[in-house]
């Protein structure tokens, strides 16, 4: 029999040059090179509205915004999908390539949904405001809402699919975005051989996501909220996220690092009972993110939790990787039932926060197995506890489900170096057996309420089952990376240690001082500086260490400098970057104080505390405190203050300083947490030598109990060009308790023009 071939004739090509191209049937998209297509009415360039299989020509690249402009003004959608039975089908030389859009693909009931070989780059991002001296609270994220797809509105995403099932995405990369891929009530769907990382949200967001297979992803550096040796906060940022009843999905072989936790799942407000039920017979019973899997993942190197899964039921955790956690391995707050086995916990709890710290805590949890995992050199190894809850205690949750901890089992770990291997506190009925502990501070710290039995039979471990989807292994893939003092963060997000990047490391007041990552052998650096400033350059402390440049006034002032760093043109590896601050050179007189009177209420007495013999005073170059859950004697401010050991709580703090500034409008910012008040007085050399500078003008004033806020005011120094007055700027500042901060910056009210101070 001869058989004959007939070609198919090829898909038609569709040209987009223009918004809103509608697609309906098979295609190849072409797009004309250098083209920057804005969404101009915010529903997608590209709609696909039938089902069809699209690709993209060699070179074609959908771009909502030209290169170059601060991420957070990019908006729009660049291929919105609204049918089921789509293909987006890219290769290696042809790949699905998006940017500059606040969200790169969104696809809304997209049943079968097939998307392989994308590239999305350049995606709405917001400026942090943490730096790497301070963290700023308003870079939170807010996962807790989305059932109105506040996730989509508030954050975007490069990837995002609501409401779908059987869906595939695969080999798809996304770099310099907020949010990778974000599923939204997708069911039975496989995500697998992806790479979504260095990004200041999420690398793959779950919300009532079920039955789906997550493997062989890379979701490294999904971070924010973190400076190594300062503050490690996160900030809700995650390498996988999975909120409001997550289940039955299968986690496996994918790299989450260095994120703000590796994995992050809650159960879910709805799950607790915080906000109405779905339906009048709605069950809390056993509510949360359970019956979930997760086998062979690497969860190391978090800025707080490896994998934080909260009041959930029925997980299986077996053969990760938690290293290097800065508070702990595993956070199972009131979760129970959770098979936790044949894990690896090393050198986590560094940077823990009070007894939360280690390899595995669990506060209120019940019936779970933790056993044949290794623990090495963890400040706890097993922490599990009770302690006195009421908020959750009164949700409905609770009343379903319980809040005892009681009834765990521990069997046949192996402690080795870990600071105390097991942390008993008000937990009942607790087995241990089989472990084996090398070189431990101490092996069981129990407490008078809590007991333990040895049962005579181990329960038996099975290895877990599991097929991985993809080709590709990152687990370990990054090991050159390892570390969290890898995690250098800038203002737009992580950086991802393949470009060359200049950041602003400190800011000290009177000197600045930038850090050079592999920049190119034949770059240069100026200073655009007055006289009074000088720039030093130092070497790499070790092997892999920045290159540091110390911009600094050398009088009493108000400076303001242009950095540029470039390559000379026709570089093979071009590079430039503007920086420019401003330097203030002055002395701030500061007093801390005791105190036991509220300041809202007499202030004049509060003032007056400050003249008893408790206070200390001392000088820094800068008003930079970050209290932080300490107090003045905890910051090293000088040894006085220290041997004073003032309260962590119920404190003031009083600072001033005189500096001379030419005529112009000026900007404050303070970070407070609590009350603060900020006062300018000018008053000029003829002012003062005739004895009548100006009265004070209050310029900012949240005399409040809060939360870290951020404040600014602005006030005017009269007189010509040139002119000088001296300023004298005073500060009052007080702490009820909890967190505290207190941080001042002065700058020009209108800047240079040029790139944002990188401040």
């Amino acid at each position: 029999m001869l058989l004959l071939a007939v070609a198919a004739d090829p898909p038609p090509v569709v040209i987009v040059d223009r918004d809103n191209v509608q697609i309906a049937a098979d295609c190849t998209v072409r797009i004309p090179a250098g083209s920057v297509i804005a969404d101009a009415d915010g529903d997608g360039v590209i709609h696909i509205t039938a089902p069809c299989t699209v690709r993209f020509e060699p070179g074609s690249v959908l771009r909502g915004t030209a290169p170059g402009v601060h991420p957070d003004t990019i908006s729009g959608t660049g291929i919105r999908i609204t049918s089921p039975g789509v293909t987006l089908a890219g290769d290696d030389a042809a790949p699905i390539a998006v940017e500059g859009f606040r969200i790169g693909i969104h696809a809304t009931g997209a049943d079968g949904l097939s998307l392989d070989h994308a590239r999305l780059d350049h995606l709405w991002r917001p400026r942090l405001a943490s730096t790497p001296q301070a963290e700023a609270s308003g870079d939170w994220l807010w996962p807790h809402e989305n059932d109105a797809g506040q996730w989509r509105t508030n954050y975007g995403g490069a990837i995002i699919v609501e409401r779908a099932s059987s869906i595939s995405i695969s080999n798809c990369r996304v770099r310099r975005a907020q949010n990778g891929i974000i599923l939204d009530r997708v069911t039975a769907s496989r995500i697998f051989d992806n790479d979504a990382s260095f990004l200041s949200g999420w690398g793959l967001a779950l919300w009532r996501a079920t039955h789906n297979t997550i493997s062989r992803n890379a979701f490294d550096f999904c971070i924010r909220g973190y400076s190594h040796g300062v503050y490690n906060r996160g900030q809700d940022s995650a390498g996988i996220l999975a909120f409001e009843q997550c289940t039955h999905n299968t986690f496996i072989e994918n790299s989450a690092t260095h994120g703000g936790d590796g994995f992050f799942g809650f159960a879910g407000k709805e799950a607790l009972g915080e906000k109405p039920p779905p339906t009048p017979d709605f069950s809390y019973a056993a509510r949360g993110n359970t019956n979930n899997a997760f086998i062979g993942n690497d969860f190391s190197y978090a800025a707080a939790h490896g994998l934080e899964l909260t009041f959930s039921f029925g997980n299986l955790i077996a053969r990760n990787r938690f290293v290097e956690n800065a508070i702990c391995g595993i956070w199972g707050g009131y979760s129970s039932a959770s098979t936790i086995i044949l894990n690896q916990f090393t050198a986590n709890g560094d940077a823990g926060y009070g007894l939360e710290r280690g390899g595995i805590n669990i506060e209120h949890g019940s019936r779970n197995l933790v056993a044949a995992n290794t623990f090495e050199r963890n400040a706890c190894g097993i922490h599990l506890w009770w302690d006195d809850d009421p908020g959750i205690a009164k949700t409905p949750w609770a009343a379903a489900n319980g809040v005892a901890s009681e009834d765990n089992w521990l069997q046949d770990n192996t402690f080795t170096a870990d600071t105390l291997a097991v942390h008993l506190r008000k937990t009942k009925n607790t087995t241990i057996r089989g472990h084996t502990y090398d070189r431990c501070r101490t092996t069981i710290q129990s407490d008078a309420d809590s007991d333990i039995v040895d049962a005579p039979k181990a329960r038996p471990i099975a290895e877990p089952e599991a097929k991985p989807l993809g080709v590709r292994t990152p687990v370990g893939a990054r090991a050159a990376l390892a570390g969290r003092h890898n995690i250098i963060m800038t203002e737009w997000g992580p950086w991802s240690h393949d470009e060359p990047l200049v950041r602003l490391a400190a800011a000290r007041g009177a000197s600045d001082v930038y850090e050079f990552f592999q920049l190119p052998d034949d770059t240069s650096v100026t200073i655009d500086a007055p006289p009074q400033v000088q720039g030093l350059m130092s070497e790499p402390q070790a092997p892999g260490a920045p290159v540091t440049l110390s911009i600094a006034a050398r009088s009493p002032g108000l400076y303001e400098y242009a950095l540029k760093v470039s390559t000379p043109p026709g570089a093979a590896a071009p590079f430039a970057h503007t920086a420019r601050g401003t330097l203030i050179a002055s002395t701030w007189s500061i007093t801390v104080f005791p105190s036991d009177i509220d300041p809202r209420t007499d202030r004049a007495a509060w003032l007056a505390q400050a003249r008893r013999p408790s206070a200390r005073t001392t000088e820094r170059a800068t008003l930079d405190l970050p209290y932080a859950n300490g107090g003045p004697s905890q910051l090293n401010l000088s040894d006085e203050i220290t041997a004073a050991k003032l309260p962590r709580d119920r404190f003031g703090t009083l600072a001033s300083t005189r500096i001379p500034l030419p005529a112009g409008r000026y900007r404050i910012t303070t970070l407070s947490d609590d009350g603060v008040r900020v006062t300018v007085r000018l008053g000029g050399l003829a002012g003062l030598v005739e004895g009548a500078p100006a009265e004070p003008t209050t310029v900012i004033e949240n005399w409040t109990h809060h939360g870290p806020t951020t404040d600014r005011g602005e006030f005017v120094v009269p007189g010509p060009d040139g002119a000088v007055q001296i300023v004298e700027i005073a500060v009052e500042h007080f702490e009820l308790d909890g967190y505290a901060v207190l941080r001042l910056a002065l700058e020009r009210a209108a800047p240079p023009a040029g790139p944002a101070p990188a401040r």
